[in-house]
């Protein structure tokens, strides 16, 4: 019963498209730029290893190993964005109101994201006549994803 608790919880939360603010940063933790630079070099590394693998998929015959390792890198960096935007939520009181709508709408981005990954993932694991146009469409759409979490979080980049 509780996970199913948590379950409805978390789907509350992300229709809603706000998250709860954490309490504040502890002494010692990353600040706020730091992070924020951590999660757009993520979301570019995502969109680096979706393009390589497109291409990958491009040619006639895929090489199916190069692109179950270049989909795990993928996805570990997808994982990773999802805890560094958890890590910017330790910020969320003391962010300016653009930035706060951003994380919150990054939120169920990520969650799409991840999504995507898991899903040409699972499209490479099973046996299929049509496996690489599936994993195809879940790069593309972790592809889009990507670009569209990128510009959620476009309030987090640094200007110079």
């Amino acid at each position: 019963m509780r996970p199913l608790l948590c379950v409805l919880v978390l789907g509350v939360a992300l229709a809603c498209g706000q998250t709860v603010p954490a309490s504040p940063a502890p002494a010692g933790a990353r600040d706020l730029p730091t992070v924020a630079q951590e999660v757009l070099s993520a979301i570019q590394n995502v969109k680096n290893h979706t393009s390589t693998l497109l291409k990958e998929l491009d040619r006639k015959d895929p090489d199916r190993q190069a692109v179950q390792a270049g989909l795990a890198e993928a996805l570990a960096q997808a994982k990773q964005i999802k805890k560094l935007i958890e890590e910017l939520d330790a910020f969320y009181s003391s962010m300016p109101e653009a930035q706060q709508s951003a994380l919150r709408r990054s939120w169920s981005v990520g969650m799409i994201l991840n999504g995507c990954m898991e899903a040409a993932q699972d499209s490479l694991a099973e046996p299929s006549a049509d496996v690489w146009s599936e994993v195809r469409s879940g790069l593309e759409c972790a592809r889009r994803r990507a670009d569209q979490l990128e510009e959620v979080l476009s309030p987090f980049r640094r200007t110079r």
